[in-house]
């Protein structure tokens, strides 16, 4: 929404520029645009928004949700032969990364990518998903309990799974059941390597930390955030 809005604003500034321009260029007066002047400055501004309202449709219709199961993962490797100004011939190589999937109807989809990463790790064959075409492109997993990251709906940064917001642009997430990170043993044997090194470790004086908190919330903030992540807060 916020994308969209920012688009129609802009198109609005440019198009008073251009028909100030164009009035000025051409020396038109008032008397003179009541008298058909106006068709001068509207008629180029009618057919730029007419490819800008073409451009918005192609840029921001999303498909329609559907709900399916990732059926294979591939990667395709292409060259192809460029050529130099010089007309020295060289070969460029690109990696391509392939995510398929089947809806409840049966029909195949895929992702691609042009670079490893992202979706193409995320995703796992036999994961059971849901597209939400309609708001974002998003790939919800239902099964999100053996995942330590979830990227971000709206800016696609792998949050911590444990958050319930994205510390860089506040989106809220689409939460998943906290991961076990140690177990019980490992937590106790690292608790008490922690206890041993702080008794062996020579007694400095450190300066004090100025610690982060959330003014709506307190909870600690992590350096560079710009959100919190259990709240929403813009900090």
């Amino acid at each position: 929404k916020r994308n969209r809005m920012g688009v129609i604003i802009c198109m609005v500034i440019v198009s008073v520029i251009i028909a100030v321009v164009i009035m000025i260029s051409s020396k038109m007066d008032f008397e003179e645009f009541k008298d058909g002047g106006y068709v001068k400055v509207f008629g180029p501004l009618a057919i730029i928004w007419v490819f800008w309202l073409i451009w918005t449709v192609i840029q921001f219709g999303k498909a329609k949700s559907w709900e399916g199961e990732v059926t294979k993962k591939d990667q395709k490797t292409y060259e192809r032969t460029r050529k130099d100004e010089n007309g020295r011939r060289w070969t460029e190589t690109t990696t391509y990364y392939y995510v398929y999937f089947r809806d409840e109807k049966g029909k195949e989809r895929k992702l691609v990518q042009s670079k490893a990463g992202g979706w193409y790790d995320y995703l796992q064959v036999g994961d059971k998903i849901r597209y939400h075409g309609k708001h974002t492109d998003y790939y919800e997993k239902y099964d999100k309990s053996g995942s330590d990251q979830i990227p971000c709906a709206g800016c696609g940064t792998s949050c911590d799974a444990r958050t319930m917001y994205c510390t860089r642009c506040g989106t809220i997430l689409f939460k998943a059941q906290a991961p076990v990170m140690q177990a019980p043993q490992a937590m106790q044997m690292s608790q008490a390597m922690q206890m041993q090194q702080t008794m062996q470790a020579p007694q400095t004086i450190q300066a004090p930390q100025t610690a982060r908190f959330c003014p709506q919330c307190g909870s600690p903030i992590e350096t560079g955030a710009k959100f919190c992540d259990q709240c929403g807060t813009k900090l």
